[in-house]
């Protein structure tokens, strides 16, 4: 007996350990593809996989994200992006990112509700990527270390307006391929957030949003007042020559933690 089943053994054992795995992970995605379904990634796979979340970063737009010919990635991206409905086709030529649809022919679902429930999870705070791994490992989910990181690579491209990464506890407003490079050899090093703000703040944000041209979601309206000082002359991150509020704007922008205390903390102390 196993979990109140009678096993039998006359199968064999391929057929009880078949039996146990499926009581166990019952909400195990179904990913037929042994080159990223694994433990360790081989050399070659480790590269296609690098390959492929780069592809996912920089050309999301593109039909196979812009994969020519039949690279190994290729094989990834059509056996767990594709066909788990997370790559879609919105009009002719034109592909985003989306949620597992509602038929869910790889039975993707139920883990990207359990990415959803950590990163937005109250109180909003950082928190490990490297647990969040652990805990899609383990029942009743049992995703690989193979494909973890991909899937999270989709859900905060889904996402981008509402969640951020962080690495060494240092806010990436805009997370590139050098920082996922790192974070699939050093999850540990890395955590993630949500950042989903209501009431008065929601309003504070719309109007900022109006104003810098962008979504109404605290994330874009972080990237571009970051982005916007970030473009200023070296000079202007050196001297010691400006008011006191210009420092210290400057030194909100530089030890950001936090992209809400950033916007309704920070900066407001800075700005007196």
């Amino acid at each position: 007996f196993y979990c109140g089943m009678a096993i039998s053994t006359s199968n064999g054992l391929s057929h009880v350990l078949s039996t146990i795995c499926d009581a166990l992970y019952p909400s195990t995605p179904h990913l037929w593809n042994e080159l990223i379904n694994r433990r360790t990634l081989s050399s070659q796979g480790a590269a296609a996989r690098r390959n492929l979340i780069e592809a996912m970063l920089t050309r999301a737009d593109q039909p196979a994200l812009g994969i020519e010919g039949y690279p190994p990635e290729r094989s990834m991206y059509e056996s767990l992006l594709r066909a788990g409905g997370l790559h879609i086709e919105v009009e002719p030529a034109s592909w985003k990112f989306s949620e597992p649809p509602e038929k869910d022919p790889l039975r993707l679902r139920a883990v990207w509700q359990a990415i959803a429930r950590y990163i937005f999870d109250q109180p909003p705070e950082p928190r490990s990527v490297q647990a969040l791994f652990n805990l899609l490992s383990a029942p009743p989910y049992g995703v690989t270390d193979g494909v973890a990181p991909v899937l999270l690579c989709a859900f905060l491209i889904v996402h981008r307006n509402e969640t951020t990464l962080y690495r060494d506890g240092t806010l990436l407003p805009e997370p590139g391929v050098a920082d996922w490079e790192v974070l699939l050899r050093r999850p540990e090093l890395f955590a993630v957030a949500g950042c989903r703000v209501t009431g008065l703040r929601a309003a504070v944000v719309e109007r900022m949003a109006r104003g810098l041209r962008v979504p109404p979601y605290v994330m874009p309206v972080v990237r571009a007042v970051i982005g916007r000082l970030r473009a200023l002359p070296e000079h202007a991150w050196r001297t010691r020559r400006l008011p006191e509020n210009a420092l210290a704007l400057r030194r909100a922008v530089e030890t950001a933690r936090s992209p809400e205390r950033f916007l309704f903390v920070e900066v407001p102390e800075a700005l007196g």
